[in-house]
C-alpha cells in the first residue's frame, strides 16, 4: 500500500500507511493531485491544555471581530456544555455566511480578510476550549488541510464511500482519519454535545464530501495485538451502542419531527480511518512534534 509521512518545521518524520479499502483508495488520489504544504487547524491535547488561557484568547479575538462590526454572540463568564453548544453555533452561523457571500479569498478588501481570518480562529479556539473544559483526558488530535484551499477537488460522498463511516477498530494506536470538512455539526456531534437546540433550530450540516482534510488521531485504546475476531464482536457492540445513543437522544428529546436519524446522512457519521501510523512514538513525542514543533508539508510514497 502507499504510504504518507508527516514532515514537521525542523523536518522530523513520521510514517503512515494508506488502509486497503476506498477510503484510502480515495484519501491517496486526493492527496496526490494537491499541493503538499500542511495548513493547521484545530486540535487539542487536553491534558496539557489551560483553559483559562484557551477562553482568554478567546475572548479576545471575539472582541476584535465586534469591533469590525461582526454580530458575535456573547461570552458569559461562567461557561457550562448548554452554553458552549450556543456558542459554536452562533459562531458556525456567522462563519456559514461569511464563507458564502466572500467565496475568493484573494479579491476581499482587507477588513474581510481580517474577519475571515478571525472567524477562523474563533472555530478553532471553540473547538479548543470544549475539548480542554469537556474532552477526553485520554485521546488526543490534531485537524490539518494538506494543500491550498481548492473545492474543485472535492470528492462527493457517494453511498459506498457513506457506508464506510461507522465505528470501526482502527488498525493502530495512531490514525489518520477523513476530516469532517463542514461548518457545524453533525449528528454525532449532536449527539455527544447533547446538544438539542441545533437540531430544533435546523442547524444540523451532515457532511457531503471528502477533502483533504485530515484529522491525526491518538487512540488511548491500543488494539494492534487484538484478533479479527475480537475487533469484530468489538466493532458490533460500538454500533450498538451508538444506535442506542442516537435512538435515546432523538426519541426522548422528540426531535422526530426535525432529523431522519436512521438516514445514512446522518446516521453514518464517524470519520473513518485513511491511513495508520507505522512508526512507535510515545503521545509526549507526537505532542511535541504537532503542537511545539508544528507541520510543515507531507511526502507521498506510491507502491513500490
Amino acid at each position: 500500500m502507499p504510504k504518507i509521512s508527516l514532515v514537521s518545521n525542523s523536518g522530523k518524520k513520521a510514517s503512515f500507511t494508506f488502509v486497503d479499502n476506498i477510503v484510502g483508495e480515495t484519501m491517496f488520489n486526493l492527496i496526490k493531485k494537491r499541493e503538499k504544504n500542511i495548513r493547521p487547524s484545530h486540535g487539542s491535547f487536553n491534558m496539557f491544555a489551560d483553559p483559562s488561557a484557551i477562553e482568554a484568547k478567546l475572548k479576545k479575538i471575539v472582541k476584535e471581530a465586534s469591533a469590525l462590526g461582526v454580530a458575535m454572540p456573547k461570552i458569559p463568564n461562567r461557561l457550562d456544555r448548554d452554553t458552549l453548544n450556543r456558542i459554536h453555533e452562533a459562531f458556525h452561523v456567522v462563519e456559514e455566511v461569511y464563507k458564502a457571500t466572500d467565496s475568493d479569498f484573494n479579491i476581499l478588501d482587507e477588513d474581510s480578510k481580517t474577519i475571515r481570518r478571525l472567524l477562523k480562529d474563533v472555530n478553532f479556539l471553540v473547538h479548543e476550549l470544549e475539548n480542554a473544559l469537556f474532552g477526553s483526558k485520554r485521546a488526543a488530535f490534531t485537524v490539518f488541510y494538506i494543500g491550498e484551499y481548492n473545492i474543485s477537488d472535492r470528492v462527493i460522498l457517494n453511498s459506498e464511500l457513506r457506508k464506510m463511516f461507522i465505528s470501526t477498530s482502527m488498525p493502530n494506536r495512531v490514525t489518520l482519519h477523513v476530516g469532517y470538512a463542514t461548518i457545524g455539526k453533525n449528528l454525532l456531534h449532536a449527539v455527544a454535545d447533547n446538544d438539542i437546540e441545533i437540531v430544533k433550530n435546523g442547524n444540523l450540516r451532515p457532511q457531503l464530501s471528502l477533502s483533504t482534510e485530515t484529522i491525526w488521531h491518538w487512540n488511548p485504546v491500543n488494539l494492534v495485538n487484538t484478533s479479527k475476531a475480537d475487533k469484530d464482536e468489538r466493532d458490533k457492540k460500538m454500533r450498538a451502542e451508538w444506535e442506542t445513543k442516537v435512538r435515546n437522544f432523538v426519541v426522548n428529546n422528540n426531535l422526530q419531527d426535525y432529523v431522519g436519524w436512521k438516514d445514512p446522512i446522518h446516521y453514518n457519521s464517524v470519520q473513518p480511518c485513511y491511513a495508520y501510523s507505522d512508526d512507535n512514538m510515545s503521545l509526549e513525542e507526537w505532542y511535541h512534534m504537532i503542537d511545539t514543533d508544528g507541520l510543515a508539508q507531507v511526502e507521498l510514497y506510491e507502491d513500490n
